[in-house]
């Protein structure tokens, strides 16, 4: 899902985590169920070498109801620190406990019982453009979040190890949301249509 893509447990929400840097090493994936009615934040790549990123600080705690645009916490790398901003209208019912989170690991869950279910012709997903390619880099976008495109117009360019492809818009539609990653696995969602 784009859960923005798209991108949690602690009550101690507003604490700061102590000066440490990201390294990956000994992580492991969070386990968590997450309803049909929710929608699972997870951490994006940033930056082509992030591996993972600490929770510096929490904006959101259990129970906080949040909206599009809302700032949920600060993430830090060994190079930079940012704002994870929320894509997704809801009730926060998870948030993860750890400090240190690998890329793509779940940070939260946010409950909204009336959102609409992910339906399958909204998103754009990479395509199998060659048996021995198992993942892309998208070097460039052709379209933003609002913009309305046509059957055949170019979304992205996405390079292999071997070459680069066009990925084309198969219906007419608004664009609702992107993926910030910028390695995307075969088969992943890269865009939204509303």
């Amino acid at each position: 899902m784009l859960s923005k893509l798209l991108q949690f447990f602690s009550s101690s929400s507003k604490e700061t985590a102590p000066s440490i840097k990201p390294n990956g090493q000994n992580l492991q994936m969070t386990e968590v169920d997450i309803p049909e009615d929710s929608e699972a934040v997870i951490m994006p790549k940033m930056m082509d070498d992030m591996k993972s990123a600490i929770i510096s600080k929490w904006h959101v705690k259990l129970g906080d109801i949040v909206k599009v645009g809302d700032i949920l916490a600060d993430v830090e790398t060994d190079k930079a620190t940012m704002e994870l901003e929320n894509y997704e209208a809801g009730e926060v019912t998870y948030l993860n406990p750890k400090k240190e989170v690998l890329v793509n690991d779940i940070i939260m869950v946010i409950y909204n019982p009336n959102r609409k279910k992910e339906n399958e012709e909204d998103l754009v997903r990479i395509p199998a453009l060659s048996p021995d390619i198992d993942k892309v880099t998208i070097t460039k976008w052709h379209v933003k979040e609002g913009d309305h495109v046509n059957i055949n117009d170019v979304l992205v360019e996405v390079e292999s190890d071997k070459a680069t492809f066009e990925i084309v818009a198969e219906r007419e539609g608004v664009i609702k949301a992107l993926t910030i990653n910028k390695e995307v696995k075969v088969g992943a969602p890269i865009l939204k249509y509303k």
